[in-house]
């Protein structure tokens, strides 16, 4: 089937299953690897991303359910117009800015875009 969704406030069309994660049209159809596969299960938060600025688990959400919402992810978080453009430097780079958010997720950088994006919630 044919979807379109917004993301990053730009409009992408894409033809997949109905019941297609979130994540893996992200990733796999349109390129944007920001956003990581983790569990699989959204407990680990790695897949989360913004739907209408609500922190959502991408890998659960299915591309159907997503209808007319704005989704937003990591790579519109790390763009230079915001003032978090310490995101392109690594997580150590913008440590303390977050209040030691990143510095609790580990060196992988998996979990620590989730949990940036919950703490934009």
């Amino acid at each position: 089937m044919s979807f379109s969704i917004s993301i990053n406030g730009i409009s992408h069309d894409v033809d997949v299953d109905a019941d297609t994660p979130l994540l893996w049209v992200l990733r796999d159809v349109l390129g944007m690897t920001g956003t990581k596969f983790g569990c699989g299960m959204a407990l680990c938060g790695a897949c989360t991303v913004h739907m209408d600025g609500s922190a959502i688990r991408s890998c659960i959400t299915t591309i159907d359910s997503i209808g007319d919402a704005k989704i937003t992810v990591f790579e519109e978080l790390a763009a230079p117009r915001h003032q978090w453009c310490g995101l392109r430097g690594g997580i150590g780079k913008f440590r303390n800015q977050l209040g030691g958010i990143a510095g609790r997720c580990g060196r992988s950088g998996f979990i620590a875009v989730g949990r940036i994006q919950d703490f934009l919630r």
